[in-house]
């Protein structure tokens, strides 16, 4: 599973594709928000949360994070995307929250799909392969593979 460093890395290029100008992408020891992108007058503000440590030497390098690790790393990547939607956000400005692509990081998310998309955040998933699939407002939503979803929600452990 990609390190929070890798995820940003592969979403730059990813946006970069769609012509979108990469005006901060921050590492793991860098505060402020993730990936700020922009695109004509519009910002895109992204929130990043990794699938294992970007520390050399953590006990969690390499090392997929567990359920309770995940669940916490939505949460707070959530909350973060919803200050960002409260008070940091101009205009036309975009929320958004990039996550590996994986069973038990899509579980917490379809948790909290409906709050996401009332909010209208984008949700980045990125593959360990570096590709992104973008999860957009309501019309994205409803193309999301709802019966996947509950097939993951059914699966003990996950």
């Amino acid at each position: 599973m990609l390190s929070e460093n890798e995820l940003i890395d592969a979403l730059c290029v990813y946006l970069k594709s769609y012509d979108y100008k990469i005006v901060v992408a921050r590492t793991t020891k860098e505060k402020g928000i993730d990936v700020i992108a922009k695109k004509g007058t519009s910002r895109l503000l992204i929130e990043t949360k990794g699938g294992t440590s970007s520390f050399n030497g953590s006990k969690r390098y390499e090392k997929t994070f567990s359920p309770s690790q995940i669940s916490t790393r939505v949460s707070r990547g959530s909350y973060t995307a919803a200050d960002l939607r409260s008070n940091e956000h101009q205009g036309e400005d975009k929320i958004a929250l990039a996550f590996p692509d994986h069973p038990t990081y899509l579980k917490f998310i379809a948790k909290i799909r409906l709050v996401l998309e009332e909010l209208d955040i984008t949700v980045f998933l990125i593959g360990d392969d570096r590709s992104v699939k973008c999860l957009q407002g309501h019309e994205c939503w409803r193309s999301f593979d709802v019966a996947a979803v509950d097939n993951i929600l059914s699966i003990p452990g996950t």
